[in-house]
């Protein structure tokens, strides 16, 4: 959507970054659909950094073809976090953020901004640690419902006892447990899954209910939630324009085989629901893992991007394949000889 010095940009479906332009101030800001706690607490940096090397590209390029035709060495512009208020916000320079202790109270509005909001565009995307702030301390984010890509997250973390053990907290019964253990007992990564997900659609569970499950059973420390906002760093550095292009079906026929037996991680990745998977295999009749894969990336180009207005993109193939364990080489080197 495009408005006057103004755009809104789909990130994925609950999630817009919202860029405005004002004089000589570019202001961006991350909006969620649902509570900004659920936003991935190192995607504003990744961001940050994006539009950070962009922005350099650019100035240089006008410089380069200016009338003078002098190369700058110095940064183009200054970086500054920026408080909350929509009205002329106040700024912090990136070196004072270094030095701040506590929240930042901006001094034209008053407004209270937390270390943990602040530290989420200033911090490297090597050093996220789990801090005081973090959003198992936080009584808004652990009133929020798991989304299906929190709970794959989660059940990454544990081991297929751990996750009988935290499902049976949450009031699974033992019966439940063991059926789907005996149906798919032999992939632990989709029965932890699909475990804890039962849990969810069976009553209204929220973060908090899996928080105290975890502390009463001993299950690990709580903090280990943190890890549901948080993807696997990745770097498109190499040729960064090609991860913009919009993935064809020669990509798919060429990345399907690459995904294996990570079709569900892979679906859910990609922003889509428990329930496509669903309907995706009751459509194939045939057990043809590589068609399985092709159907999952054409259902989520034609159908999930179009509902979401998300342009599809390499970049979005290339994240979800790096967060199932897959190396990124693989599609360096589908796209190595395509023309």
């Amino acid at each position: 959507m495009l408005f006057h010095r103004s755009a809104v940009f789909n990130i994925d479906p609950s999630l817009d970054m919202c860029v405005n332009c004002d004089d000589e101030k570019i202001v961006v800001r991350l909006v969620h659909l649902n509570n900004r706690k659920l936003i991935m607490r190192d995607l504003a940096s990744c961001i940050k950094e994006c539009l950070a090397v962009a922005l350099e590209k650019i100035s240089q390029l006008y410089v380069k073809t200016s009338s003078t035709g002098s190369v700058i060495h110095e940064g183009s512009f200054n970086m500054s976090l920026c408080c909350s208020s929509p009205v002329d916000p106040c700024l912090l320079p990136m070196s004072d953020h270094q030095g701040q202790d506590g929240p930042w109270i901006c001094p034209k509005h008053r407004i209270e901004h937390t270390k943990e909001m602040l530290s989420s565009w200033a911090l490297q995307k090597t050093e996220i640690t789990c801090g005081v702030e973090c959003p198992v301390t936080d009584n808004e984010f652990l009133r929020q419902t798991p989304t299906d890509i929190h709970l794959r997250r989660l059940s990454m973390q544990y081991s297929i006892h751990e996750t009988k053990e935290l499902a049976i907290r949450l009031g699974m019964e033992y019966n439940t447990w063991e059926r789907m253990y005996d149906t798919l007992g032999e992939e632990p990564e989709r029965l932890n899954f699909e475990i804890l997900h039962r849990c969810i659609e069976s009553s209204s569970i929220t973060f908090d209910d899996i928080k105290k499950a975890v502390e009463i059973g001993n299950i690990k420390n709580p903090h280990i939630l943190c890890k549901v906002l948080r993807d696997k760093p990745i770097d498109f550095d190499q040729e960064p324009e090609i991860w913009d292009y919009e993935p064809s079906e020669e990509h798919f026929d060429r990345l399907a085989p690459f995904v294996g037996n990570n079709s569900l991680p892979f679906l859910i990745e990609l922003g889509m629901e428990f329930k496509t998977w669903e309907q995706i295999r009751f459509r194939q009749k045939e057990r043809d893992l590589v068609k399985l894969n092709r159907d999952i990336m054409q259902e989520w180009k034609s159908t999930f991007c179009n509902v979401h207005a998300i342009r599809p993109s390499l970049r979005h193939i290339g994240q979800a394949f790096n967060n199932i364990g897959k190396n990124i080489k693989i599609i360096e080197n589908v796209l190595a000889d395509f023309s």
